[in-house]
């Protein structure tokens, strides 16, 4: 981050092209790095609607960041912690237990992907992955 001179210090607008599925894994990678959630933005649209908007799009080329461009010495700014907000897979069974004896539960499984996906009427993109969802859970 420093490298890209980001710093936690700064608000953040995260943004993706139409149809992109990781902005809030950005947002979410950012604040589990340290960066003050409040801090954090998601652009509502896409690249796309902003340039349909008349916003500018800088098309200059890059140079993309390599580990060798990397000072590992460099500790200020952003480090490592803790993760937080996870459950273990006993947590999980537990919710999906339950679920399928239709007792109460006090959780909710998400599944993010596409709805073709989770009702197992379009095929897993990598081989060996099973199709549908676990019991109870909900599609987003």
């Amino acid at each position: 981050m420093t490298k890209l001179q980001i710093n936690k210090d700064q608000h953040i607008i995260i943004y993706g092209t139409e149809g992109c599925i990781f902005i809030q894994r950005a947002a979410y990678t950012l604040q589990n790095m340290g960066h003050d959630l409040d801090k954090i933005h998601l652009m509502q649209g896409s690249l796309k609607e902003w340039s349909e908007l008349g916003g500018e799009v800088d098309t200059n080329p890059t140079k993309a960041i390599s580990a060798s461009d990397l000072d590992l010495s460099d500790t200020d700014g952003y480090e490592a912690k803790a993760a937080e907000q996870f459950c273990d897979f006993d947590k999980v069974m537990e919710v999906v237990t339950k679920n399928m004896n239709e007792e109460e539960v006090d959780s909710i499984i998400v599944d993010a992907r596409g709805a073709g996906r989770f009702k197992a009427e379009q095929p897993e993109p990598r081989p060996g992955m099973r199709s549908g969802h676990m019991p109870g859970s909900v599609n987003v």
